[in-house]
């Protein structure tokens, strides 16, 4: 089955496993999935399909249909230490790059001070995760915003992680908010801008998620987010967790 068959890829719809992508091709998609684990899993995707793998192989639904593959069941994926988790919009984090690049908007903070709180946060998240925390590590993140010609805007981040996947996000870093030039033109926010403050201690996930939220700290006016750029377009927003991962 070639690529050109499927489509291009759709962001728009996320799964509950790591191992997936969605295409879209004159209004149809196709749902793929690899089960890399010695069990049959039914994977759920956001928009309600549900596709069973069997162990060891590659599966489609949807506007096409195959079975195949022979990776060896329970054979464990292999460790990525920091993945990299790039932006994708509305809302999503994922390993994968976008489809073409888009500017999401940070909501003003309407001449309010929210520093340290999220409030109308754009909010990005992905699950599936199981890794262990490398405490020679920290967290890491390349968010490129704009806010034109305003004047003292700030925006701000914070990332947090739900160990099991339960809705409970139990450690959190919240960054220092990172006051933007008034020129038009992307700058780079990063962790360089220093914590402001954390939650919770570290510790391993277990099919876990990782959010990262994003919101204007002050300032009066709105602010736009970079996601879904290809490698070929650059400038992609990012974040690095401080992880040795495997697919779970």
């Amino acid at each position: 089955m070639s690529l050109s068959a499927l489509g291009q890829v759709d962001t728009s719809v996320t799964a509950d496993h790591p191992l997936h992508a969605v295409f879209s091709k004159n209004g149809t998609r196709t749902y793929v999935a690899t089960n890399l684990s010695d069990a049959s899993r039914t994977v759920r995707f956001s928009d309600g399909t549900t596709l069973v793998v069997e162990p060891g192989k590659t599966a489609t639904t949807g506007a096409h249909t195959w079975s195949g593959g022979n990776a060896v069941p329970g054979e464990p994926n292999p460790p990525v230490a920091s993945p990299t988790l790039r932006l994708v919009s509305p809302s999503s984090l994922t390993t994968a790059g976008g489809d073409g690049a888009r500017e999401d908007t940070i909501t003003a903070a309407g001449g309010g001070n929210h520093d340290g709180t999220p409030t109308d946060a754009r909010v990005y998240t992905t699950c599936g995760i199981t890794g262990t925390h490398d405490p020679s590590r920290t967290a890491r993140f390349a968010l490129h915003v704009d806010s034109g010609n305003s004047v003292a805007n700030g925006v701000q981040a914070r990332i947090s992680c739900d160990p099991t996947g339960s809705g409970a996000y139990t450690r959190s870093e919240t960054y220092n908010y990172f006051a933007t030039d008034p020129f038009p033109g992307r700058e780079t926010y990063t962790q360089a801008s220093g914590l402001r403050s954390q939650t919770g201690a570290p510790v391993d996930l277990t099919g876990g998620c990782v959010k990262l939220e994003v919101w204007s700290a002050i300032g009066s006016s709105a602010s736009t987010l970079r996601t879904s750029a290809t490698a070929g377009e650059g400038a992609q927003s990012t974040v690095e967790i401080p992880y040795t991962v495997r697919a779970d």
